[in-house]
């Protein structure tokens, strides 16, 4: 790749790596994306001129995209699109972005939170990956923000710097919950014979290669509901794999997919615990993800042999090695 000289991020403004890919774009580095994204050129211009509010809604975008285990996401003209319409965060899903900003660096009561002050590197970076992961539109409205969350007993202030209070600390603690010591990973998928092969030679499989013990409720011996069981075990369990492949119906000439409701709500269920979820689906059927869930890193494997590789490199750079 051959370096861009004298441009800016198109989606910050601010100094940044620029790369001329070999697709017909740029990959774009910095600090105030947290990491690397690529766009095509096509959609360069347009993300310059684009409103403050729909670029917030872009980086957020790319900074879900890194958590869910995409190096470099890519921004093309549909994708600009869709995630420029949805709605905005509310107040409460920017409290918790917050505090899984907090939780990736690693944030403790003796550190603080500077809003004012000496404007250096190191206050303009954390400014920055504030304003990107609470979707703000600018570092100007991050104080009203965590004024809020001082109201709520969760901040302090001294004027110049927050900190997190014993309520905030045990608010950043439960994302780290007892979910995160486990070592069990909890499968959601079609529990079609077809997929018995992809769950015995590629999920458990690179699940194990990881040091975790993989869980497909319907292989567990229970005598309770079985939607209670799935609650349970999702909650015991450090992530959640969802895999979306379904059954392929054709009509009138055209394929039709049959979606698997259990599993979109088991991942949605997961998401809502701050429990992480790698997602994948067979080749043949991603045309058939629903658009609410596409816009998530999907491993798209072709064979079991293919999904262990793919998985097991996926948890490794996402979840790490099982902790015992």
């Amino acid at each position: 790749m051959v370096s861009v000289n004298g441009e800016a991020c198109p989606l910050t403004g601010q100094t940044a790596d620029i790369q001329a890919g070999t697709f017909d774009g740029w990959t774009v580095s910095g600090p105030f994306t947290d990491g690397a994204y690529r766009i095509v050129a096509f959609v360069i211009n347009q993300a310059r001129t684009s409103p403050p509010n729909v670029k917030a809604k872009v980086v957020s975008w790319i900074i879900d995209r890194h958590r869910a285990g995409e190096a470099d996401p890519l921004i093309d003209s549909h994708t600009f699109a869709q995630v420029g319409q949805r709605p905005p965060l509310t107040y409460d899903q920017r409290v918790e972005r917050f505090f899984l900003l907090l939780r990736a660096m690693d944030f403790d009561l003796s550190q603080s939170i500077r809003t004012s002050g000496v404007v250096d590197e190191a206050y303009l970076r954390n400014m920055g990956l504030l304003s990107a992961w609470m979707e703000l539109i600018s570092p100007s409205h991050i104080s009203p923000v965590l004024q809020a969350m001082s109201t709520e007993g969760l901040l302090t202030s001294d004027g110049n710097s927050f900190r997190l209070t014993a309520e905030g600390m045990r608010r950043l603690d439960s994302l780290s919950s007892s979910s995160a010591k486990s070592n069990q990973a909890f499968v959601a998928m079609w529990f079609a014979p077809e997929m018995d092969v992809a769950y015995d030679f590629g999920f458990e499989p690179a699940i194990i290669d990881n040091g975790y013990r993989a869980l497909r409720i319907d292989k567990k011996e229970q005598s309770n509901k079985i939607d209670d069981e799935i609650i349970s075990e999702i909650r015991k369990s450090r992530f959640v794999v969802a895999d979306f492949t379904c059954q392929i119906v054709s009509q009138g000439g055209e394929d039709f997919g049959i979606p698997r409701g259990g599993v979109y709500y088991e991942a949605g269920f997961a998401q809502g615990l701050n429990i992480d979820v790698i997602w994948s689906v067979r080749a043949d059927c991603i045309s058939h993800v629903h658009f609410d869930t596409r816009q998530y890193a999907h491993i798209v494997w072709t064979d079991p042999a293919d999904l262990r590789v793919r998985l097991k490199a996926r948890i490794g750079a996402v979840i790490g090695q099982a902790p015992n």
